[in-house]
Parts: C-alpha cells; sequence; structure tokens
C-alpha cells in the first residue's frame, strides 16, 4: 500500500507543480481538513459545500461563531507547517501549538483522569463514544517526554507514513490537554507527513477520512490502547492517506472540469479562455454559443471553435 501512495502522490506533486488550479486545490483542501478538524459531524459536508470554499458567512451559518473561530485557529496553524518549522518538537513547543489552536485554554496538561464520552452527530441523531484513557495525569508528563525523543530522533530518517502515524497516535492515546487533543494529534500527524520531504504541501484532507469514519477511528484507538498493538491502526492510518489522496485526484478532476483526470491518466491543456467555456457550461449547461460569447466578450464563432475542440477531447456534450 505504501508504493500505492508513493505513486498516487508522485504523479499528484507533478502535475501540480505549475498547475494554474494549484492555489485552488490547496485553499480548497486546507478549508476541507479545518472543518473536519473541528467537528464531529460526519454529515457537516451536507450542510457546506465540499468542493468550493463558501463565504464566511456560510460557514459562521452553519459551525457558529465559536466553531468558525476554532475553524481558523487550525487553518492558520496547519498554514505554517513545512518541512523546518515545528521541530524538534519540545513539551513547550506543544503546549503552544495546542493554545494557537484553543486560545482560551491554559498552557496546562489534563488533570482529570477519566473522559467525557465524546459526541458524534450521525444524520442529525447525536451518539455516544467513549474513548478509553490510560494515561494518568501524573503519568503525562514522563510520557510525553518519551515520545518526543523518539519522534526528534526518527523526524528526517523514519517513513514518513509511520512517523505520522504514530505521533497522531500518542497524542490521543497520551490525550495531554482536557480538550482538543484530536486536533493537535491532526496537526502532528501533518507534522509527521513533511518530515522526509516527501510530502511537502497540503494536498490531502486525511482530517476528512478520519471524520467519516469517526467510528472505526476510536476502535482502533481503544484497540490500540488496550493492546499495546498498533498494527491495525497504523494500517487504518495508511488506509486513511490512501483514500485521502484518491479524494485529491477526485477533486482536481472536479475543478479542472475533466481536464486532469489522475486515474485514467489523462491531461487536457486547456488556456484560459477554454477554462472560462468549462466553467460557464459546467454551472449552465443549457447556456447557448451566443451567450458565452457575450458573457466572454468573443466572437461566436470562436467559441464555437472552442466547443467542438472541447467534443473532440469529450469535455462537453453536444450542445
Amino acid at each position: 500500500m505504501s508504493l500505492q501512495i508513493g505513486i498516487i502522490y508522485g504523479k499528484l506533486e507533478l502535475l501540480i507543480a505549475n498547475a494554474s488550479w494549484k492555489d485552488q486545490l490547496e485553499e480548497l483542501t486546507k478549508y476541507r481538513a479545518s472543518i473536519s478538524a473541528i467537528t464531529t459531524d460526519k454529515n457537516i459536508f451536507e450542510k457546506l459545500p465540499a468542493d468550493s470554499v463558501p463565504a464566511k458567512k456560510l460557514i459562521i451559518a452553519v459551525l457558529g461563531a465559536q466553531k468558525y473561530a476554532e475553524y481558523t485557529h487550525y487553518r492558520k496553524v496547519l498554514e505554517r507547517i513545512t518541512p523546518r518549522t515545528l521541530a524538534p518538537l519540545s513539551i513547550d513547543v506543544l503546549k503552544h501549538i495546542h493554545h494557537e489552536i484553543l486560545p482560551e485554554d491554559e498552557f496546562t496538561f489534563r488533570e482529570n483522569a477519566k473522559l467525557l464520552p465524546k459526541l458524534v452527530t450521525v444524520n442529525n441523531i447525536v451518539k455516544e463514544v467513549e474513548l478509553q484513557v490510560r494515561t494518568t495525569p501524573e503519568e503525562i508528563v514522563g510520557k510525553l517526554t518519551k515520545f518526543l525523543t523518539w519522534f526528534n530522533s526518527n523526524y528526517s530518517g523514519e517513513n514518513p507514513i509511520i512517523l505520522a502515524a504514530l505521533a497522531h497516535y500518542y497524542i490521543v492515546e497520551i490525550h495531554p490537554f482536557s480538550d482538543g487533543n484530536g486536533r493537535l494529534s491532526n496537526i502532528l500527524g501533518n507534522v509527521g507527513f513533511v518530515a522526509g520531504g516527501l510530502f511537502s504541501k497540503k494536498i490531502f484532507a486525511i482530517e476528512h477520512y478520519l471524520l467519516q469514519n469517526i467510528e472505526i477511528y476510536c476502535e482502533h484507538i481503544e484497540e490500540a490502547t488496550l493492546t499495546g498493538d498498533l498494527t491495525k491502526w497504523i494500517s487504518f492510518y495508511t488506509e486513511a492517506l490512501l483514500a485521502s489522496l484518491i479524494d485529491t485526484s477526485k477533486l482536481i478532476k472536479k475543478i479542472t472540469f475533466g481536464a486532469v483526470d489522475i486515474e485514467h491518466n489523462r491531461q487536457v491543456k486547456l488556456n484560459e479562455l477554454e477554462t472560462k467555456v468549462l466553467q460557464i457550461l459546467s454551472q449552465r449547461p443549457s447556456t447557448k454559443i451566443t451567450q458565452i460569447a457575450t458573457e466572454l466578450d468573443c466572437s461566436r464563432q470562436y467559441i464555437h471553435t472552442i466547443i467542438n475542440r472541447l467534443k473532440v477531447d469529450g469535455m462537453v456534450q453536444v450542445l
């Protein structure tokens, strides 16, 4: 599976490097990742668009002002993750990252031994999911120190998928703070991904996959915590990464209107005007050639030529 991940990611990086739609993809990925990280509502993208970044007003209307603030905090931390930031990690660095994610929280560790159930929303039905935690408040500093020593020692040499999976797991298992541990674990997972330079751009939203499979996620975390065997967890996390990369491929197909189709090794180079024609037709399929020509300030004959070329390439249906 690691080989498959490497092949897909390699294709993505090559395609994205100089693509005109690169910024749009990165913006969309950060939006999806950040929304997914701050909610436990599996159906959130039935209330918010999944394939475009909505206006601030709509996000606030769906999430509320407090959750919107959490969304922006997570995005800011996510955006400054590069191969040279946030490492080496220390307890103080973790506290600062956590404080950036949840500014209202103090720089203090969890004092309660038992966790409150996590409320998960599925199809507008709220369910309780309990996470077991074995790390007592007295053990937090010692366990974190041991984890950070391992992470810093393996930062540039370990397989980034393994590094990310273990970084995510140990933060959840140690559960150092009363709140925001899931977001912190996602951030450290992203730090692990960029460690080897393999995942140098945020072009996949693994947070989205973990949200969509939150019950299975909790089961694997709990089993690993109770048994000490992380095999199934690492396998699940690897599957999450692969699914996220495939999802990115589908997003690229959508934002390029089918011009870039990684699954079928298809890439049609489009100029700016051709892209605008496709955008109009994707949003308003019944638009007439005359209307498109007027909207784009071009001759009817030129638009007709463009559409004929797009038909040949299979980009549009016959008007």
